[in-house]
C-alpha cells in the first residue's frame, strides 16, 4: 500500500476531503522517493531537489569519516540540529535567500540552521503537538496582515507512518490514521473556505514513501553468514550499512551470495540507477533486502521478535509499495487532472516555480567549462535550451591550463573546478552559495606554483569516499 494513490477504488467513506481536493485539483499515479526510501533521506530530497548523495543525508543513521561523529533520527537528536550535515539548499532557504517568507511547521531538518540561514518563523520538532494545534499555528501564519504573511508554509505529520510501522500498511489502526488525516485535512481546508484563501494558494500533499508488510518469517540474520565482531552495522534496515573493520573483500565474499532475498554491493558498484555511490558517508558495503523482508542478528530478533511484523520502507524505490502519494491543487494546478507517476526530485522545482523564485541550478544538465591560454576561461550552463556564459572576473582571467577537471573534491554535494596549470600555479574554484559566484580556493600542497604538469586526473583510490588529487 502506497498510503493513498487509490482513493478512487476505495469503498471507505471517510476519504470524501481527500477526494475533494483531487476532484479540484492533481494527482499522480505515484511519487517515486529516491532511494533509501526512509525518512530523512526522503524527506530531503523533497526540499533540495537532489538524490541523498548530493545532499548528504543518506540515512536515517549514518557515520561522517570527516566529522568522526555519528548522525541519527529521533526528538531530542543534537545532529538533526545541526546545520553541518546539510550539504543542499532547501526550499525554505531558497526563498528567505530571494527574500520571501518561509515558516515550518516541521518539516525534518527545518528547525535547523542550514547554510547560516532559517525559515522566519519555525518549530523544533515536538511529536505530542496534535493535530489540530498543528493546523491552528498555520492559520495564525496565514492571518498575519500581508507585509508578515508567509509565501511558503510547511506542515509534517506522521502518525499514518507510525502505525503503518507498528500494525502494517493494511491495518485497520493504519486505515484509522488515514481517516484521521483526513479529517484534519478537512479542518485545514474549512479554516481557509473561511477567509477566502482555499482558491488562491498553491497547496501540495505528499508522502515521503510507501510502506509494505513485514514478518517475522522473513528475516535475514547477517550473523548467520559472518563474524559481527569483524563489522560495524551502522545502519541496520533494508538497506544496511556495513563497515568492516577486517579486509573488505573478505566480507563481502560471505555475503555476496549469502542468501537469496539479499543484494550486497561494494561502494561504487551500487546499480546507477540507484544515484549511491559516491558520498563518504556511505560505508563499504551495502546489503539491501528484497521487498517484505528485513535484515538483523539473532539476538536482536530473539529479544522481540514481533518488531519485525507490521510494515517497513527503506527498500529499492523502484518497488511499487514504496511509491508514494502526490496531489496538489490551486491557481497553478489543472483541474481534475491524473498525471504520471514522477520521482520526488523534482518537486523541489516545482516549488520554485510556484513561488516564483529561482532554485539552484541542480537541473541535471551537463555544463560545459574550458580554459584558454591567451583569452578568458569560459564556463557555460544550459538554461531555457541555450548555453549562457556564467564565468565571474576571477574564474575568467586567463592561466596556462593544461587539464580543466570537474569533481567534488569536499563531498558537498557541488563540483569543483580544477586548473592544472603549466609554469604557473594550479587553481580551483569553488561555487559559493551564498554569494551565488565561484571563487578560488586554497589548494595548499597542490598549488604547484612552479609546476610543469601535463595532466591530471582524480579518483578515490583508498575508497575513503575522498578523491586524491595527481598532476
Amino acid at each position: 500500500m502506497s498510503y493513498g494513490n487509490d482513493f478512487d477504488n476505495r469503498d471507505n467513506p471517510f476519504e470524501a476531503n481527500f477526494d475533494k481536493f483531487i476532484h479540484g485539483g492533481v494527482r499522480s499515479a505515484g511519487l517515486i522517493p529516491s532511494f533509501p526510501s526512509k525518512t530523512f533521506p526522503s524527506h530531503i530530497t523533497i526540499v533540495t531537489g537532489k538524490h541523498p548523495s548530493g545532499h548528504g543525508i543518506i540515512s536515517n543513521r549514518m557515520f561522517d569519516p570527516t566529522f568522526n561523529e555519528y548522525f541519527y533520527i529521533g526528538e531530542n537528536s543534537k545532529p538533526v540540529l545541526d546545520g553541518k550535515w546539510y550539504e543542499a539548499e532547501p526550499i525554505w532557504v531558497t526563498t528567505e535567500k530571494q527574500g520571501k517568507k518561509a515558516m515550518t511547521m516541521f518539516w525534518p531538518s527545518s528547525d535547523a540552521e542550514i547554510m547560516g540561514v532559517r525559515p522566519s518563523e519555525y518549530f523544533v520538532y515536538d511529536g505530542s503537538i496534535s493535530h489540530n494545534e498543528r493546523i491552528s499555528q498555520i492559520i495564525r501564519w496565514i492571518d498575519y496582515p500581508p507585509e508578515k504573511r508567509p509565501h511558503l508554509i510547511t506542515l509534517y505529520f506522521s502518525d499514518v507512518d507510525s502505525k503503518g510501522h507498528r500494525y502494517g500498511p493494511d491495518s485497520e489502526e493504519t486505515i484509522n490514521a488515514i481517516e484521521a488525516m483526513d479529517k484534519t485535512i478537512g479542518s485545514l481546508i474549512s479554516e481557509l473556505k473561511s477567509r477566502n484563501f482555499y482558491d488562491h494558494i498553491n497547496i501540495i500533499i505528499t508522502t515521503d514513501h510507501g510502506m509494505t508488510t513485514i514478518s517475522q518469517d522473513s528475516v535475514i540474520f547477517l550473523d548467520d553468514y559472518i563474524n559481527l565482531d569483524d563489522v560495524e552495522i551502522v545502519d541496520w534496515g533494508p538497506a544496511s550499512a556495513i563497515l568492516p573493520k577486517v579486509e573488505i573483500d573478505d566480507i563481502f565474499s560471505k555475503l555476496i551470495d549469502a542468501h537469496p532475498k539479499l543484494d550486497v554491493y561494494k561502494k561504487g558498484e551500487l546499480p546507477d540507477e540507484l544515484h549511491y555511490n559516491n558520498h563518504r558517508r556511505i560505508q563499504p558495503i551495502i546489503a539491501i533486502a528484497h521487498e517484505h523482508w528485513s535484515i538483523s542478528d539473532r539476538n536482536t530478533y530473539n529479544l522481540n521478535p514481533s518488531r519485525y511484523n507490521g510494515g517497513n520502507h527503506g527498500y529499492y524505490s523502484s518497488y511499487e509499495s514504496m511509491k508514494g502519494m502526490f496531489i496538489a491543487r490551486g491557481p497553478g494546478f489543472k483541474e481534475n487532472f491524473i498525471g504520471p507517476g514522477f520521482s520526488s526530485i523534482h518537486l523541489y522545482e516545482l516549488m520554485c516555480h510556484l513561488l516564483k523564485i529561482d532554485p539552484v541550478n541542480n537541473d541535471g544538465l551537463l555544463d560545459l567549462v574550458y580554459g584558454n591560454w591567451e583569452g578568458n576561461h569560459r564556463m557555460f550552463v544550459q538554461k531555457n535550451g541555450r548555453f549562457e556564459n556564467i564565468a565571474n572576473k576571477i574564474f575568467e582571467s586567463k592561466s596556462k591550463v593544461r587539464t580543466v577537471l570537474s569533481a567534488d573534491f569536499d563531498n558537498n554535494g557541488f563540483e569543483e573546478i580544477f586548473f592544472n596549470n603549466i609554469g604557473e600555479p594550479n587553481r580551483l574554484f569553488e561555487y559559493n552559495e551564498f554569494l551565488g559566484v565561484w571563487e578560488s580556493k586554497n589548494l595548499g600542497p597542490a598549488l604547484e606554483p612552479n609546476g610543469l604538469g601535463t595532466g591530471a586526473v582524480v579518483a578515490d583510490l583508498n575508497l575513503n569516499g575522498r578523491l586524491e588529487l595527481f598532476n
